[in-house]
């Protein structure tokens, strides 16, 4: 659970994001907005990337582990595609369910140099880390969609759908299908402008 109390977030001198009170459950939820509405900079500051706010974000457990993955992919160029979840899953130290192997259709991808990889299949290195098997209280998926295939989109909604300790954030223009998008609780960032004239 996430708690905003009395946030504000300027630019330029001006406030850009504002609210009073809200509270992100152990839900998923789905934040939709224009390109440059401030989706992605709420992300930030929901992460502790960007402190430069007023007012409180409050993790509950304060001792929180925080999942961000951004349309960029994630690894080292001269590593494997496979060593590079390896190397991730170590930087969060936690274990991977071999259940991720399944994220890619073809098991040689994952001998692939990331280099030489299709963005689709760099984005399914941080996605994989979906599978720890130490809980997130928070996750954040940023646009992170863009490029994978639709078998590997179907076993990721699967997965978010069970990480019932996770608050978990999507910031997508994808569509999702039917049944995930049932579950989901649709935001716009318009409603973390209180009272901001645009």
């Amino acid at each position: 659970m996430i708690e905003i109390k009395k946030l504000v977030k300027e630019i330029n001198g001006k406030p850009f994001l504002k609210v009073n009170h809200f509270i992100f459950e152990n839900k998923i939820y789905q934040l939709q907005g224009e390109n440059a509405s401030g989706k992605s900079l709420l992300a930030n500051i929901l992460a502790g990337v960007d402190h430069r706010i007023s007012g409180q974000v409050i993790h509950n457990p304060s001792k929180h582990r925080i999942l961000f993955l951004s349309h960029e992919g994630i690894g080292f160029p001269f590593l494997s595609i496979e060593e590079n979840i390896r190397l991730a899953a170590k930087l969060i130290k936690s274990e991977l369910s071999d259940d991720y192997s399944e994220l890619f259709s073809n098991p040689d991808h994952l001998q692939v140099p990331y280099s030489e990889s299709s963005l689709g299949t760099k984005q399914k290195v941080g996605l994989a880390l979906l599978y720890a098997e130490v809980p997130y209280s928070l996750v954040i998926i940023d646009e992170s969609f863009i490029s994978v295939d639709k078998r590997a989109k179907q076993l990721i909604e699967n997965r978010l759908l069970i990480m019932k300790e996770s608050c978990i954030i999507l910031i997508s223009h994808e569509n999702f299908s039917s049944y995930f998008q049932e579950q989901i609780n649709i935001l716009n960032i318009n409603d973390f402008k209180e009272d901001i004239i645009v």
